[in-house]
């Protein structure tokens, strides 16, 4: 049954939920990573506040949706390995997934309200928000999010 299951995620076929719902945990464990660490640097920094408190909120505010779309894609690209199959296996992988996510989410260079062109050859390279050179989708991300939360003007 195993092999099955592992046939089935490496071809994406039958357990297409399954595989879906892995991603979502590892996504939601890594998100509640980013958030633990948040509220860690908060009570580090309340004693000598030097920072807006918008300007931070609206970081953690990126941190936490943009890295939990990356870390549910990087997830998704790792269980269709097939390598992650028990809980021990799911563990290591959420790990992954964190380290994965910190490193793209540090390389945040990006030019604001310029997109991707859709029809540049490389634009699906381009626009894979797990590399972490390409700020300027991770950003294309973002702006979405706000949009569906009406935080933006530019709707």
């Amino acid at each position: 049954y195993d092999q099955e299951v592992r046939t089935a995620l490496v071809e994406g076929t039958r357990v297409a939920p399954e595989m879906e719902r892995k991603a979502n945990f590892v996504a939601d464990e890594v998100s509640s990573h980013i958030v633990r660490q948040r509220v860690a640097q908060e009570e580090e920094v309340r004693s000598g506040r030097s920072r807006n408190a918008n300007v931070e909120q609206w970081e953690n505010f990126y941190d936490e949706t943009v890295g939990r779309e990356v870390a549910k894609e990087i997830a998704k690209r790792k269980l269709k390995t097939g390598q992650y199959i028990t809980e021990e296996d799911m563990g290591r992988l959420i790990d992954e997934a964190n380290v994965e996510t910190e490193k793209v989410l540090k390389k945040n260079l990006s030019f604001l309200g310029r997109e991707i062109n859709p029809n540049h050859p490389d634009a699906p390279e381009m626009k894979d928000i797990t590399r972490p050179g390409n700020a300027q989708a991770r950003q294309e991300l973002y702006q979405q999010k706000l949009r569906e939360r009406g935080y933006a003007g530019n709707q």
